[in-house]
C-alpha cells in the first residue's frame, strides 16, 4: 500500500520529513483506511508534469495527511485536538489510539475510566499509560473526547478482560487435570478418588473445604496411607502452588482425624509423597524436553 507515495516522497522530502510521513501512512495502514494515495497521486503528478513547483506538492501533501489524521481522529474516535497541534503529534495522538486495543493492562484502564474525572483527563491518562508522552504532554494536544467513545472503550476493555480470563481458566483446569494424570502415573493406578469425583462432574480448583466436605468420612475409614494418598489427590485438585500443596492440610489434620497416631502416620506419608512426586514430576518434565 502507498508504494507510489512511498517512492516519491523518499525521493523529494528531507528525511527527517520523511519519517513523519512514513509514521503516518503506517497509521493509515493500521486503521485500513486505503484511499489517501487516490488523493496524494494527483498532487504528485502536478510536480512531476511541472504544473507546481516541489515546494507546494509537499504543503498538498502535508495538509492531506493533516485531513486524514484529523478525521481518524476526530470523525472516527469522536476526540476534539489543539487545531495548533504539530504533524509529529497527531501521528503520536492517532499511533497511540491503535495501540490501545493491544496494551496489556486492561485493568488498569478500566480503573482510570471509573474515575470522576473529566472525559478530556481521563483519556490523557489513558493515553500516558501507553505511550511515551507523559499527561501533561497530552492535556495539550486533547481538549476533550465524547462520552460514547470512552464506553466503547470500556468494553473492548472488559471484554478482553473475560476472554483473558477464559482463556487462563482453561489452561489452569487443563494443567489440574495433566497433574492428576502424572499422580496416576506416578502411583501407577488408572483413578483415585480426585479423578472419580472429577469424573462425576466435581469442579477443579475449588478451595479444600469444598473436597473436605464431601470426603471426610471416607478418608477416616482408610488405612493411613491410603489416606495420605487420596488427599494428596484433593490438594492437586484444588491448588495451582506446589508450597500451598505441602501446607494446605496443617490446620485441618485435627478436624479429619479423631487421635494423633493416625495424624502422625498420614503426615509422614503425605510428606513422602509430596517428595517423591516432585523428583517424578521434574524427571517427566526433563524426558519431555530432551525428546522434543
Amino acid at each position: 500500500m502507498f508504494d507510489l507515495l512511498d517512492r516519491y516522497l523518499r525521493d523529494n522530502v528531507p528525511e527527517e520529513h520523511y519519517a513523519l510521513f512514513e509514521r503516518t501512512l503506517k497509521i493509515l495502514e493500521d486503521f485500513q483506511i486505503r484511499d489517501f494515495e487516490d488523493y496524494a497521486t494527483p498532487l504528485i503528478q502536478d510536480d512531476l508534469d511541472g504544473v507546481v513547483n516541489p515546494g507546494e506538492a509537499m504543503t498538498g501533501l502535508h495538509n492531506l495527511a493533516m485531513q486524514y489524521l484529523g478525521a481518524l481522529i476526530n470523525e472516527l474516535h469522536q476526540i476534539t485536538f489543539n487545531p495548533e497541534a504539530s504533524h509529529n503529534e497527531l501521528n503520536e495522538l492517532a499511533e497511540t489510539l491503535f495501540l490501545l486495543q493491544d496494551y496489556e493492562d486492561k485493568a488498569g484502564l478500566i480503573e482510570i475510566l471509573h474515575t470522576d474525572m473529566a472525559n478530556s483527563d481521563q483519556l490523557c491518562m489513558i493515553l500516558a499509560r501507553v505511550s511515551a508522552l507523559d499527561y501533561g504532554q497530552w492535556i495539550n494536544i486533547v481538549w476533550s473526547c465524547s462520552d460514547d467513545f470512552l464506553h466503547r472503550l470500556q468494553e473492548v476493555c472488559e471484554t478482553s478482560l473475560e476472554s483473558s480470563a477464559s482463556v487462563k481458566e482453561r489452561e489452569e483446569l487443563q494443567c489440574v487435570s495433566e497433574r492428576l494424570k502424572k499422580y496416576c502415573a506416578f502411583l501407577q493406578v488408572k483413578r483415585i478418588m480426585a479423578t472419580i469425583k472429577v469424573g462425576f462432574g466435581t469442579p477443579m480448583l475449588q478451595p479444600i473445604d469444598y473436597y473436605l466436605a464431601d470426603i471426610r468420612d471416607t478418608i477416616r475409614t482408610v488405612p493411613a496411607n491410603t489416606a495420605a494418598i487420596e488427599l494428596f489427590g484433593f490438594a492437586l485438585l484444588s491448588l495451582r502452588k506446589q508450597e500451598d500443596i505441602l501446607t494446605c492440610y496443617e490446620d485441618k489434620w485435627t478436624e479429619i482425624f479423631d487421635d494423633l497416631q493416625t495424624i502422625q502416620l498420614v503426615q509422614k506419608t503425605y510428606r513422602n509423597i509430596f517428595d517423591r512426586f516432585t523428583i517424578f514430576e521434574q524427571q517427566s518434565y526433563d524426558s519431555t524436553k530432551l525428546q522434543g
